[in-house]
């Protein structure tokens, strides 16, 4: 499978955002582990680059990754996903 080995290839980057305000801080684990919080959200669009302001941004090797979030006032996401290597992945977490 093609796919796999391309997903699997290298580090790749995360960028985690949100477009909601209401759930005050948002709280990240990547596989178990506190990441950060999010305080800020996007009104629109999404991020332009790694690391920026309002984003947790970090990298992992090429795989699947489980990331999960709570928010302060609400709102839980846990997801599998997959993380390609040598590019920017993108999650963001909405109602």
């Amino acid at each position: 499978s093609g796919n796999l080995s391309l997903i699997t290839t290298g580090t790749g980057n995360v960028i985690i955002y949100t477009d909601e305000g209401d759930y005050g801080e948002i709280y990240v684990f990547v596989d178990g582990e506190y990441s950060g919080y999010l305080d800020q959200y996007f009104e629109s669009g999404e991020p332009a680059y790694y690391g920026e302001d309002a984003t947790i941004s970090f990298s992992v090797k090429g795989g699947y990754h489980k990331i999960e979030a709570i928010g302060k006032n609400g709102g839980f996401w846990s997801n599998s996903m997959p993380i390609y290597g040598n590019t920017n992945n993108m999650l963001k977490l909405s109602k």
